[in-house]
């Protein structure tokens, strides 16, 4: 079974979604995101950076899966069957990356009306 999850990379008021269809727990996604960030030169341009997480998500990816397991998400809206958010948040001079453990009520942790959740932050600058 597929741990799945979501990514937010938020810049001010801008915001956009990714989902991942695999590997969805923090220990994976928290490093996958850190070396992602070092390796970007897109910081806070979140439409840029979303699209290029996507890239160097499925850079290694074998022929039979480079079409699988990534997207794009509508702001404020879970898949179903989601069992981590996360939260990239850009703010001056670096970047907050928060984890959050989702509850079934089919929206984003954070946005009105969502139950409640678990969260984690990590701060990198």
């Amino acid at each position: 079974m597929s741990t799945r999850c979501q990514i937010e990379f938020k810049s001010g008021d801008r915001r956009r979604t990714v989902y991942r269809h695999w590997d969805g727990y923090p220990s994976a996604v928290i490093p996958d995101l850190l070396e992602f960030l070092a390796w970007s030169t897109r910081r806070g341009d979140v439409e840029y950076e979303s699209a290029n997480f996507l890239f160097w998500s499925k850079r290694e990816l074998d022929e039979r899966n480079v079409q699988l397991g990534f997207g794009i998400c509508a702001n404020d809206e879970l898949h179903g069957d989601v069992e981590y958010y996360y939260v990239v948040e850009h703010i001056a001079g670096g970047a907050v990356v928060r984890a959050h453990s989702v509850e079934r009520d089919g929206r984003a942790p954070g946005r009105r009306g969502a139950g409640g959740r678990r969260a984690a932050t990590l701060l990198f600058f």
